[in-house]
């Protein structure tokens, strides 16, 4: 059985992540739109295991990198 992947959208400033979506064959549309996200953003992307992933932080807040507000703090833009 081969290992479960995952897109990570990372932070290139801290290489925190900020998206990740899990890449499965039914998801494929889903993964897409994921993927061309973490491209607009400008964020820098990594297609890793699921286990890989988990040892990743998740949300950056890294001043270096959204200073000039060019990459969004999702994690920060989606909570409640």
């Amino acid at each position: 059985m081969s290992e479960v992947m995952t897109y990570a959208g990372l932070c290139p400033g801290c290489e925190r992540a900020l998206i990740l979506t899990v890449d499965a064959p039914d998801r494929r549309e889903s993964v897409a739109e994921d993927v061309a996200e973490i491209i607009r953003a400008s964020l820098v992307l990594r297609h890793i295991t699921v286990e890989e992933a988990r040892g990743i932080p998740f949300g950056c807040r890294c001043p270096k990198a959204h200073a000039d507000g060019q990459v969004p703090l999702f994690a920060e833009e989606t909570a409640p």
